[in-house]
C-alpha cells in the first residue's frame, strides 16, 4: 500500500517538474520568436528552370486533385509552388495544420517544397527513395506528421495506420511484430529507400532499431498491390524514406525524450556542405531503458552518415552507412506457472519466464545511391543502388539471472545480403509506367542450426497506370522472382474513380506468392520438426474502398479487403515446455481473412477529431477462427490545435484513446523467432487513454505525454502488461549553425 502511494507521489511530482519545464520553455521560446520570427528557412523565389527542362508537362492524374485543392487559399495562407513538370505543390494554411487527406498529407512536410541547395539548384530527387514513386498508390506518414504523432518507435507510428497491428512487448527494444491484414512479418516487407533491411534468415526487422530522425516520410502499402514491391511481400510493404538534406546553411538537429523506468532517447545530427557541390551529415542515436521487469533491460546504439555529390542539375551520388549496436534482455513475459498472473502487474513480485537470455545485435548497411533525371523530364525520375548489409545475431541463454533455468544456449547467426536495384519512372502523356528489377545475394554466413547457405535471386516488377480521365485510373501491375532455383510470379490490375472534388473510389484484385524463408525451411535443431512443407504460398487478395473528402479540414475512407491463403506454412506444438517447446511447420489447407477498415478525421475551428479502426476475421478451412490478433481495434484522439501568442506557438492539446477486443495472441520464441499461438489463457478486451500536449515554436517541437492516465492493467502479448501510468517528456529541434 504504501509503495502505491509513494509511487503515485513521486509521477505526481515528475509531472509536475515537467510541466513547470515545458512552460518555462515555451515561455522562453515564443518571446524569442515574437521577438525575432524564424527567417532561416524561408525560400527564395525559384530560380530560372535547367536549359532543356520544360515545366508543360501535363501533371498527373494522381494528383490533379491536389492541385485543385491545394490552390484554395484563403487568408493568411502560404504556398510554395514546385517544379510544374514535378506536378508537386506544398501548401500550409494559415494555422500551420497538416491536411487529413491521405495525398495532401503526401506533401505536406516541409522537406517536399523544392528547397535550393548550396549550387542554387532545384532538389530534383523527393521521390528518390520512394518504392511507389507516386502520390496515391501508399498511407504516408511525413517527417511534420511524425513531430506530431510523437511516437516511441517507427513501429509505433506505423501502428496508427488502418488494417496494421503490431504485436507490442510494452518495453523499448523488445521486437514489435507487425500483421497487415491478417498477414504476419513473414509476408511483410521491410525496405529503406526500397532497399531491404529485414534479416535474410527470418525476414524480421526490429522496427525498434531504425532511427526515427533518419524518416522523411514513411510509405505503408497494402492491397492488391502489397506483394509488387518485396520479396515475398505479400502482406504490404513498409519503407522508410530517407531524408536527403538540401538547405544552403549548416544545420544541427537534436532529440531528447525521457520517460520512467530509466527510458531515454537521444539523437544527434549535423549537415553541412562541403563544398558548393558536396554535402555529408554525420548522426546518432541512443535509446535504452532499465526495463520494468527482470531481464526486459534494452540499449542500442546507431550511428548514421550520409555523403551527397551533387554532380549536375539532374542528378546526384550518396553514399550512406547505418551503424546499428544493441543489446535487449529477453524474459519471454510473465511465467504464468509461477503464483499465476496475480502478481503480474506488481514488478517487485511477479517472476518473468526467462531471467538468462538475451541478444546482441551488430550490423552494418552500406549503399551508394544515383538519383537523377536522365531523360529530360524530372517526372522521369531514375533511382540506382548497390547495397550491401552484414548481420551478427547472438543469442545467449546463460545460468546468470535470478532463476536459472537449467538451459545454456549459445549461437551467433551472421547473414549477409548484397546486390543492385533500379527503379524507372517514365511519363507519356496519360500514362505512367514504373519499373523496377533487382539482384541480390543472400548469405547465411555461419549459423549452428540453418548451416552455411548462399542464394543469388533476381526480381522485377512492372506497374502501367492509364489515366483514360482526370477522374479515371486503370493499372496493371505484376511481379516476378527467381530464388532457390524456382519462380514466383505476382500479377494484379486495380481502378480509381473520382466523382468530382468529393468521392474516390477504389478496388483491385491480385495473385501473389510468397516463398518460405530460410528459416522455416532450413532450421534444424532438436526442437523443429517439419511435413510436407510448399514451395511457396499463393495469395489471392481483393479490395474494395470509397473515400470522402469534405472540403480540406475533413475526410473519411472505408474499405473492405478479402484474401485467400493456398497452402499456408502453420505453425504448431508437438510437446509443451515453459522455453522451449518442440514446434512443428506443416502445410495448411487454406486461410480466409476478412478485413474492414475506416479511417476518419475533421477539423471544426480550433478543434480536431481524427481515428482509424479495423476489423479482421481469418478462418481455416473447417472454419475455425484463428485469434492470434484482435478481431477489432481502434485508436483515435480529440485536440484542440491552434496558433496562439501571436501565431509564435503553434499548440496540439487533447486526449487520445486505443482500444481493442479479446484475442489469444501469439509468442515467439527468442532462439528461432517462431510464432506460436498463445494456448494458456484468452487476454481480455483492453483501453487505455493518454493526455498529448504537443508544442511548436520555431523549427523546435515540444512533447509532454501522460500515457494511461487511468492506470488501466491488461495484458499486450502473451503475457507482457502492458506499460502502466507514465510521463513522457521531451523535444526536438533543429537549428542553422
Amino acid at each position: 500500500m504504501r509503495t502505491g502511494i509513494h509511487r503515485r507521489a513521486v509521477l505526481l511530482r515528475h509531472a509536475v517538474w515537467q510541466l513547470m519545464a515545458l512552460t518555462g520553455l515555451c515561455a522562453v521560446l515564443a518571446f524569442a520568436q515574437v521577438r525575432q520570427p524564424n527567417t532561416s528557412r524561408t525560400v527564395p523565389p525559384p530560380p530560372v528552370p535547367p536549359q532543356g527542362v520544360t515545366n508543360q508537362t501535363p501533371a498527373p492524374a494522381s494528383i490533379e486533385a491536389s492541385q485543385r485543392d491545394s490552390m484554395k487559399l484563403q487568408r493568411g495562407d502560404s504556398i510554395r509552388v514546385q517544379r510544374a513538370d514535378s506536378a508537386l505543390i506544398q501548401r500550409r494554411d494559415s494555422t500551420g495544420a497538416h491536411h487529413f487527406d491521405s495525398t495532401l498529407a503526401a506533401h505536406s512536410d516541409t522537406t517536399f517544397a523544392r528547397r535550393p541547395d548550396s549550387l542554387g539548384q532545384w532538389d530534383l530527387h523527393t521521390w528518390a527513395g520512394s518504392v511507389t514513386l507516386s502520390t496515391d498508390t501508399a498511407h504516408t506518414l511525413t517527417a511534420t506528421q511524425l513531430e506530431w504523432l510523437v511516437p516511441v518507435s517507427i513501429g509505433h507510428a506505423v501502428a496508427t495506420m488502418p488494417g496494421v497491428y503490431i504485436a507490442d512487448q510494452a518495453s523499448i527494444g523488445q521486437y514489435l511484430r507487425p500483421t497487415m491484414r491478417g498477414v504476419d512479418w513473414r509476408g511483410i516487407g521491410i525496405t529503406i529507400d526500397g532497399i531491404p533491411a529485414a534479416d535474410p534468415a527470418t525476414n524480421m526487422l526490429n522496427l525498434s532499431a531504425i532511427p526515427i530522425s533518419m524518416a522523411d516520410r514513411i510509405e505503408v502499402v497494402t492491397g492488391p498491390r502489397s506483394f509488387l514491391f518485396g520479396l515475398g511481400a505479400v502482406g504490404g510493404t513498409i519503407n522508410i524514406v530517407t531524408r536527403r538534406a538540401s538547405h544552403p546553411l549548416p544545420f544541427t538537429r537534436i532529440r531528447y525524450s525521457e520517460a520512467g523506468y530509466g527510458y531515454a532517447y537521444s539523437d544527434g545530427l549535423a549537415n553541412m556542405d562541403i563544398s558548393r557541390r558536396f554535402n555529408a551529415d554525420l548522426g546518432y542515436q541512443f535509446q535504452g531503458t532499465e526495463g520494468r521487469y527482470d531481464n526486459s533491460g534494452h540499449e542500442q546504439w546507431n550511428i548514421r552518415s550520409n555523403l551527397r555529390y551533387h554532380v549536375a542539375e539532374e542528378w546526384d551520388i550518396t553514399l550512406s552507412h547505418l551503424y546499428t549496436q544493441s543489446r535487449t534482455g529477453l524474459n519471454d513475459g510473465i511465467d504464468p506457472d509461477a503464483g499465476g498472473l496475480s502478481f503480474a502487474f506488481q514488478p517487485n513480485l511477479a517472476t518473468v519466464r526467462n531471467t538468462d537470455a538475451y541478444e546482441k545485435i551488430t550490423r552494418h548497411d552500406l549503399a551508394l545511391k544515383i538519383a537523377g533525371s536522365f531523360w529530360g523530364d524530372s517526372t522521369n525520375l531514375t533511382s540506382f543502388a548497390v547495397f550491401t548489409s552484414h548481420l551478427l545475431r547472438e543469442y545467449r541463454d546463460e545460468e546468470t539471472g535470478t532463476i536459472p533455468n537449467g538451459f545454456f544456449l549459445k549461437q551467433d547467426h551472421k547473414t549477409s545480403r548484397s546486390g543492385a536495384s533500379l527503379r524507372q519512372r517514365f511519363r507519356a502523356g496519360p500514362q505512367m509506367i514504373v519499373a523496377g528489377v533487382q539482384a541480390e545475394e543472400d548469405r547465411i554466413v555461419e549459423s549452428p542450426t540453418l548451416g552455411s547457405r548462399r542464394n543469388p535471386a533476381v526480381s522485377g516488377w512492372l506497374l502501367d497506370e492509364i489515366a483514360f480521365s482526370s477522374g479515371l485510373v486503370w493499372s496493371l501491375f505484376g511481379r516476378l522472382d527467381h530464388i532457390r532455383g524456382k519462380t514466383h510470379s505476382g500479377f494484379g490490375s486495380d481502378l480509381t474513380i473520382r466523382f468530382g472534388d468529393v468521392i474516390t473510389v477504389q478496388g483491385g484484385l491480385s495473385v501473389s506468392h510468397r516463398p518460405g524463408t530460410y528459416a522455416e525451411l532450413f532450421w534444424t535443431d532438436s526442437t523443429v520438426f517439419r511435413s510436407d512443407l510448399p514451395a511457396q504460398e499463393r495469395h489471392i487478395q481483393g479490395e474494395i474502398g470509397a473515400r470522402w473528402e469534405f472540403g480540406e479540414h475533413a475526410h473519411a475512407r472505408l474499405v473492405y479487403a478479402y484474401r485467400t491463403v493456398r497452402d499456408p506454412i502453420l505453425f504448431s506444438v508437438v510437446s509443451a515446455s515453459d522455453l522451449r517447446p518442440k514446434i512443428q511447420l506443416s502445410r495448411g489447407d487454406k486461410l480466409q481473412i476478412h478485413s474492414v477498415e475506416l479511417s476518419l478525421g475533421f477539423r471544426i475551428g480550433f478543434i480536431m477529431v481524427e481515428g482509424t479502426g479495423t476489423y479482421i476475421r481469418q478462418t481455416d478451412a473447417s472454419g475455425i477462427e484463428a485469434k492470434e490478433i484482435p478481431p477489432l481495434q481502434a485508436r483515435g484522439g480529440v485536440y484542440f490545435r491552434d496558433r496562439i501568442l501571436g501565431g509564435a506557438l503553434d499548440l496540439q492539446a487533447g486526449v487520445r484513446a486505443q482500444a481493442r477486443t479479446g484475442f489469444d495472441g501469439s509468442t515467439i520464441l527468442g532462439e528461432t523467432l517462431f510464432p506460436l499461438q498463445n494456448a494458456r489463457a484468452r487476454i481480455g478486451m483492453a483501453s487505455a487513454l493518454d493526455l498529448v500536449l504537443v508544442a511548436r515554436l520555431g523549427d523546435a517541437y515540444i512533447h509532454f505525454l501522460w500515457e494511461n492516465i487511468t492506470d488501466a492493467t491488461y495484458f499486450t502479448t502473451p503475457f507482457t502488461p502492458a506499460l502502466d501510468r507514465n510521463i513522457r517528456f521531451g523535444v526536438s529541434w533543429e537549428f542553422t549553425n
